[in-house]
């Protein structure tokens, strides 16, 4: 299930922290940059310096996706095609579902 809901920064940085307290939980971002791999995020100061230099230049949107082995769902990547031609020379990005 997804879900879209605008929080301000303190309130994104309390949430984190949450997830983080439960040591069985992962976090990743929900799609890579162009033609590099999905990122894990593992700790609290990671998710921070993601999120400040994804602001410093000029990311707007954030997505991610949280993944509990005890679930025992499953965690797939998939690799979307992209037109180099309209991407910046880029062949593919990975999206997390």
């Amino acid at each position: 299930m997804q879900r879209t809901e605008i929080i301000e920064k303190n309130q994104l940085f309390e949430l984190i922290k949450y997830i983080f307290s439960d040591s069985k939980t992962e976090l990743y971002e929900s799609d890579s940059e162009m033609e590099k791999e999905i990122i894990r995020i593992n700790s609290m100061s990671e998710f921070q310096n993601y999120f400040d230099n994804g602001i410093t230049n000029g990311k707007k949107h954030f997505g991610f996706g949280i993944y509990n082995s005890e679930s025992k769902g499953k965690f797939f990547t998939t690799k979307i095609e992209l037109n180099p031609k309209y991407c910046n020379g880029k062949y593919f990005q990975l999206v997390m579902n």
